[in-house]
């Protein structure tokens, strides 16, 4: 990007783990980059998820499913330091999905998505749960 283009360009950073993305995902994806013009994903590695859940995918297999979502723009794998991370897209907007805690206060606007496609439902959890 030259310089002064990145002023013109409002950036918004989401991230999770996204083992088994369902329209719940989708849905926030694309509230998210409604907040934005560039839409950046970070998927947390498996360093950062391992011991709190069994996963089906591996790191850059969860990075390329994100990927493939229509309204994501580049989805990276999260470092260990997850200040580092946001740190290297240097967000305007930090968006945060209903069931998350928000973090990173003062690094960027931080935006709650209140709203969810049908919640009681749509949680990977859930889904395992009925499989």
């Amino acid at each position: 990007m030259k310089p002064g283009e990145r002023k013109k360009i409002r950036v918004v950073a989401t991230g999770g783990v996204f083992d088994i993305i369902h329209l719940g995902h989708v849905y926030t994806l694309k509230m998210a980059k409604e907040l934005g013009d560039l839409l950046v994903v970070v998927v947390a590695s498996d360093k950062h998820t391992s011991g709190r859940k069994k996963l089906a995918h591996n790191e850059d297999e969860r990075r390329q499913l994100v990927e493939s979502v229509r309204h994501v723009d580049l989805a990276i794998i999260g470092e260990e330091n997850k200040k580092k991370t946001v740190g290297r897209i240097k967000p305007d907007v930090i968006a945060f999905g209903y069931d998350q805690k928000p973090e990173f206060e003062g690094m960027a606007e931080i935006v709650r998505i209140e709203s969810a496609y049908k919640p009681e439902v749509l949680k990977s959890r859930k889904i395992l749960e009925t499989i």
